[in-house]
């Protein structure tokens, strides 16, 4: 099977085999134990700013109504999951896993120091810097690359995947680990990168080189890796076999690809994937309906999947926007950028429920929703609670993990 550049990225499994070569942060292992011996944590990026109060809609908000008489949800249509929030009747299959309490959402989390840009927010929420890279003069690293450094320190494995063929976000680039990206399992195949020649990659992997011979050694080291990598990730996903039926969309493809890459036990802690397309400026109705049913569809079949193998309490998911909306609906049925919204946490570990402030639409900032909880508390929690790292040193400052979010 041979690749375009398009469809096996540059940053991809087999790249390491390269780049081994003159950078020593590349000299990670694809071996060691499997994934599921350990806690594993997925990043969903929803990207665009998802409206968090049609996400969740207030069940008795005459304000809510009165900011949106076209977009707001019903309450006989909203989804059971708390007393006085609900969840988008899109986010129907979330339902059972819900009532299991395996899903907890946490209100009105925001940044302190609210942009409405999208690249200035996301840049911060991938930097944990409310600065963004202008904190570190120009020099950016993300909370996940930083994690993903302290990770591979510890256990000398590719600590984290990026599952997609989008670029891979600033969130991912750490100072001693670069993180691999994955288009599917299927498209994983070791190759030499960069249109370099593949039959000298397979010599140089299946070669001797004595010690003396120091680069190629390392080379050819990483060069059997890849194709180790390669070669175990074919096998599972010719024997994989989801407990339960992933849907055939564009989330649901990265999702089983996660799927496949644990199954096939390779030692990876972290993945992150993105689902686009929340920008709802216009006609927000069909669009935000569609993105939703693609995440609830996507999510309840990873979750299914996993709770039926036996993996339900080793995997939790977590999802998180920009920023929300802002409260009112514009003239062309949409909403524009606002500032705080919920985030999600899916898993057998998380308990069940809402968590923080309820959004109060008596209470707005220039007309958005005020930040209740620091995003910075919830990497907090995922980083203490889960992953069971000192946040401290990663977030580079202290902040309280939110209590009772994670068993």
């Amino acid at each position: 099977m041979t690749l375009s550049r398009r469809e096996f990225l540059w940053g991809s499994l087999a790249v390491p085999a390269a780049r081994a070569l003159v950078d020593p942060r590349w000299a990670w292992s694809l071996e060691g134990p499997p994934a599921l011996d350990s806690r594993v944590l997925v990043v969903l990026q929803l990207s665009g700013g998802n409206d968090g109060l049609n996400f969740a809609p207030p069940l008795d908000d005459d304000l809510y109504r009165k900011a949106r008489p076209r977009l707001g949800i019903a309450k006989n249509r909203c989804i059971p999951f708390h007393p006085m929030i609900g969840l988008h009747p899109e986010l129907a299959p979330l339902r059972a896993i819900a009532d299991r309490g395996e899903l907890a959402m946490v209100s009105s989390v925001g940044v302190p120091k609210p942009d409405r840009s999208h690249f200035k927010s996301m840049e911060v929420w991938h930097t944990a810097k409310l600065e963004g890279t202008e904190a570190t003069g120009g020099r950016a690293s993300g909370w996940i690359g930083r994690t993903a450094d302290a990770l591979g320190v510890r256990e000398g494995a590719a600590p984290a995947i990026h599952v997609g063929s989008t670029e891979q976000p600033l969130s991912l680039i750490g100072e001693k680990v670069v993180i691999p990206s994955v288009v599917s399992a299927e498209r994983a195949v070791a190759q030499a990168p960069l249109g370099g020649n593949a039959a000298a990659l397979a010599e140089l992997a299946s070669s001797p080189h004595s010690s003396a011979d120091a680069l190629a050694a390392r080379l050819a080291d990483a060069a059997r890796a890849a194709y180790s990598f390669s070669d175990r990730l074919q096998e599972a996903v010719k024997s994989f076999q989801p407990a339960v039926p992933y849907p055939q969309t564009g989330l649901g493809r990265k999702f089983r690809t996660i799927a496949q890459i644990l199954e096939a036990g390779f030692p990876v802690r972290i993945f992150h994937l993105e689902l686009d397309g929340f920008d709802t400026h216009a006609n927000q109705e069909a669009a935000h309906n569609a993105l939703l049913s693609e995440l609830a569809g996507a999510l309840a079949a990873f979750h299914g999947d996993l709770t039926k193998r036996g993996h339900g309490e080793k995997v939790l998911t977590f999802a998180f926007s920009e920023f929300g909306r802002r409260v009112k609906e514009n003239a062309s049925g949409g909403t524009d950028h606002g500032a705080a919204g919920p985030v999600l946490l899916l898993g057998g570990t998380v308990r069940g429920g809402l968590h923080g402030q309820l959004p109060n639409l008596a209470r707005l900032d220039d007309g958005d929703l005020v930040m209740e909880t620091d995003f910075r508390r919830v990497y907090a929690t995922v980083l203490a609670r889960w992953l069971q790292l000192l946040p401290g040193p990663i977030l580079e400052g202290e902040f309280a993990p939110l209590e009772k979010l994670i068993a």
